[in-house]
């Protein structure tokens, strides 16, 4: 049983062009992703997907493994799901490229609830450093969990009081990979559209989600502003 990571990497970026390239500490924003993931313990390999000749270019000068994909895909999870069709892997892992210095246990977790229990066909993970800002921001994704630690719904704008159960959702999924090639192949669903979370799809064909639930945050790139953060949170240049 094969563990295949596999980290999107889209040059064209809406919000930022090009951020997967950014230099971070020396490395392109998206090799210090690929850095972090190889340090996990359950993945067998690690391979960046992208559609831009820059990008791979870039992680070919560094010796790291990249895949050109078609530039039609309209998710990073279609995109993984090309990759994940000319491997064997049993079980495939979607990193995002813009969580320069996500935990490398986090993978490991989302991954671990897969092997540890076959019913479940995808997984995913969560923080428990939820703010109250972060729960009013629309822009902040978070999940709420069932009595059994399962995925229940997945929400931008709260309706109601935050509880033990909302938690802040780490955008990494973890799937088995004939699920995945057949989950990217079915139509929007209605709620993923309206939310704009690519995860409804799955949760509105009743899908039994696993969630890691970490301490850890991971901070995301999706803006300049948000570049600008990370270097003044980690101290580097």
């Amino acid at each position: 049983m094969g563990v295949l990571g596999v980290i999107p990497a889209r040059y064209d970026s809406i919000r930022f062009p090009g951020k997967v390239l950014i230099p971070i500490d020396g490395f392109p924003m998206v090799a210090r992703v690929y850095y972090q993931a190889i340090q996990c313990r359950e993945l067998d390999s690690v391979v960046i997907a992208t559609d831009s000749q820059r990008v791979e270019n870039a992680m070919q000068e560094l010796d790291i493994p990249v895949e050109l994909t078609g530039s039609n895909h309209s998710t990073g999870t279609e995109r993984v799901a090309e990759v994940a069709s000319r491997h064997k892997d049993e079980i495939v892992i979607n990193i995002q490229g813009d969580e320069p210095f996500i935990s490398p246990d986090i993978i490991d977790g989302a991954v671990l609830l897969l092997l540890e229990e076959k019913s479940i066909q995808m997984s995913t993970a969560a923080s428990l450093s939820l703010s109250q800002d972060e729960w009013e921001n629309p822009n902040v994704v978070k999940v709420e969990l069932d009595d059994d630690g399962f995925a229940k719904d997945f929400f931008r704008v709260p309706e109601g009081e935050q509880s033990t159960k909302h938690l802040k959702h780490i955008g990494i999924y973890t799937f088995r990979r004939e699920y995945l090639l057949k989950l990217v192949k079915m139509e929007k669903s209605s709620r993923e559209i309206e939310r704009s979370l690519e995860q409804m799809r799955a949760m509105d064909i009743d899908c039994k989600m696993g969630v890691f639930v970490t301490e850890y945050d991971v901070i995301g790139v999706n803006t300049p502003d948000d570049l600008n953060a990370l270097i003044e949170d980690m101290g580097i240049a």
